[in-house]
């Protein structure tokens, strides 16, 4: 079966290394999905962020 060419913003983000596809690349009429957070680079802030919570890391509140 040959599966239709991705759309933006899904084509430019998987060529660009910053997405490494998603389980819906296996259903046969993905083409794209506009709003998909993992389409665009984070920023420091969300990294750090998202780093932390894998960590299991808190921050101390200034009081």
């Amino acid at each position: 079966m040959k599966y239709p060419e991705l759309e933006e913003p899904c084509k430019s983000a998987i060529e660009k290394g910053i997405c490494t596809g998603c389980n819906r690349l296996d259903l046969p009429y993905f083409r794209s999905k506009k709003d998909c957070k993992y389409a665009k680079k984070p920023s420091a802030e969300e990294s750090i962020r998202e780093c932390k919570k894998i960590l299991g890391i808190q921050q101390e509140m200034k009081i």
